[in-house]
């Protein structure tokens, strides 16, 4: 259920109008989560597959920090179920 979850957003994001991010916006999204994976592996917190994969499908689909930001929280409230 977990990653077919990750493709329902997939089919979501594709269904959006947006202008797609930049080689340098990705170059920095991917600095910043690379600096908070760090930081989240210090405290204990590491992402799973699922939370993985859907990352990497938003970079794929070259999401907007934006929407990304929104994206996720929707995708962690539905996954995990909090609000």
């Amino acid at each position: 259920m977990s990653f077919e979850l990750v493709e329902q957003y997939r089919a979501i994001v594709r269904g959006i109008a947006y202008t797609p991010a930049s080689e340098p916006e990705l170059a920095e999204m991917r600095h910043a989560q690379a600096e908070a994976a760090a930081s989240s592996a210090i405290e204990g917190l590491e992402a799973d597959m699922v939370d993985a994969a859907f990352s990497d499908m938003l970079f794929e689909e070259r999401v907007p920090t934006a929407l990304r930001v929104d994206l996720s929280r929707r995708f962690v409230s539905e996954l995990y179920g909090t609000r």
